[in-house]
């Protein structure tokens, strides 16, 4: 019992100690940020309060969820609630301003950075925290997060909510996200989608494939009014191009897709069926490819099922027929590459896109494995949705040549097995369904 409890008092005199040692060293570590800690830093700028007044004066850019402004005029410091100020200007030291303004974003009231107006919309960005470059360009802070793998370290930087609110909005409406590495295409399908009321403006950013650095053009355009086709970019007056039969509004665009795979019967049915989920890229007008991954089902023979049905097959010179009851069923991942050439029509709001090119598969499983290629036709027929979606459903014709086509010469049981091949030749059929976002 002495023993033991010695044992116990030494585990908790060390753990003591030891959350003494982490506190101290998390103090010290901490300290240098809290002598340096960078105060405030104050810009001349003019606050516009709710009832029309407005001040100018010395002022901190507030954080996002700041609930006070901070400013100074003539050595005197005043808070006041930032539910009273609809937006400050700051006058940034190269000679230019920008706005922040508090808006609520359907969740809470927060700080937002003013990026352009126009005379129907207005976009705006948010982000925990704003700075100043010495350019005058606004520094959004944000959460970027570091994983560290056996590779080394990769760095995912932050990314911020961008807004709009309409003429009239109580409340900004979310797009979607701006980082480094934003994503166009879903930049182009959320704006259309809420500025869906004009139309012709969304269609004509969709066919120019424009992106976020052509917000202002989006703002400054946008017109939920419109009473005819005309649409003014920079002045001159623009026009949807003409719609083509052979299209090229699909380049370079992600078909997000799903497959079902259904192989012929042959002897022993060795394939089974196959569901893959993958990408298609259309990287030009007349060229396509795509990947996919998933899971397809396959035969084997079973040699424990052999074993138990002839107890002798492993003696010399002993031949036995492979029967349909010795063989086991095993789940394959698959993985399939396909590269070819396509024919895109676009009719009305209708795209029919016959492909031809070349499949490139393999099936992997503990008890099976196997590579293949072959020819593919495909036949896809595309609805194109009001904000620039596309849904499509489609049908293939694959095979699916083995690489190897000679007999296992190392697994004895496959090579004493005369009605029995490994690797056979197949065709199927695929069934498959796709959204372009």
């Amino acid at each position: 019992m002495t023993y033991l409890w010695g044992d116990f008092s030494q585990s908790f005199i060390f753990m003591k100690i030891s959350k003494i040692y982490i506190a101290i060293v998390f103090l010290f570590s901490c300290f240098p940020y809290f002598v340096n800690a960078e105060e405030g830093v104050f810009y001349r700028g003019t606050i516009f309060f709710l009832n029309g007044d407005k001040k100018t004066a010395n002022l901190e850019i507030p954080q996002a969820r700041t609930e006070a402004v901070y400013f100074e005029t003539e050595g005197i410091s005043t808070i006041v609630a930032a539910d009273s100020v609809d937006r400050i200007a700051i006058q940034t030291p190269a000679g230019n301003s920008l706005d922040f303004c508090y808006r609520h974003n359907s969740i809470r009231k927060v700080w937002v950075y003013k990026k352009c107006e126009g005379a129907n919309v207005s976009a705006y960005i948010g982000a925990a925290d704003y700075k100043i470059n010495e350019d005058g360009t606004p520094h959004f802070v944000g959460i970027s997060a570091r994983i560290e793998h056996n590779d080394g370290t990769d760095l995912i930087p932050p990314s911020f909510p961008l807004y709009v609110a309409r003429k009239n909005d109580k409340q900004l409406q979310l797009v979607t996200f701006i980082g480094e590495d934003y994503d166009a295409t879903t930049f182009r399908k959320q704006i259309s989608r809420v500025l869906r009321n004009d139309p012709i403006l969304c269609e004509y950013l969709r066919e120019q494939k424009w992106g976020y650095e052509d917000l202002h053009n989006i703002v400054e355009n946008y017109n939920p009014n419109r009473v005819d086709t005309q649409l003014t970019v920079n002045g001159e007056e623009i026009k949807c191009n003409p719609q083509k039969l052979i299209t090229d509004e699909l380049n370079g665009e992600m078909i997000l897709f799903v497959d079902y795979l259904h192989p012929n019967n042959k002897v022993f049915n060795i394939y089974g069926d196959g569901l893959n989920i993958g990408l298609r890229r259309i990287a030009a007008r007349f060229f396509t490819g795509s990947v996919g991954i998933g899971y397809e089902k396959a035969q084997y023979v079973d040699d424990e099922i052999r074993r138990k049905k002839h107890p002798d097959i492993w003696g010399p010179n002993k031949e036995y027929e492979v029967a349909s009851d010795e063989f086991s069923e095993t789940n394959c991942f698959n993985i399939n590459i396909f590269v070819g050439g396509q024919a895109p029509f676009h009719i009305q709001k209708f795209y029919i896109i016959p492909s031809v090119g070349w499949n490139f598969g393999t099936l992997m499983s503990k008890n099976f494995a196997t590579e293949y290629h072959g020819l593919q036709l495909s036949f896809d027929l595309g609805y194109k949705t009001k904000y620039g979606s596309v849904l499509f459903a489609g049908l293939s014709f694959r095979q699916m040549k083995p690489v190897k086509k000679k007999q296992d010469t190392e697994n004895w049981a496959y090579h004493s097995s005369p009605r029995f091949f490994k690797y056979p030749d197949v065709d199927a059929v695929a069934l498959r369904i796709g959204y372009k976002f």
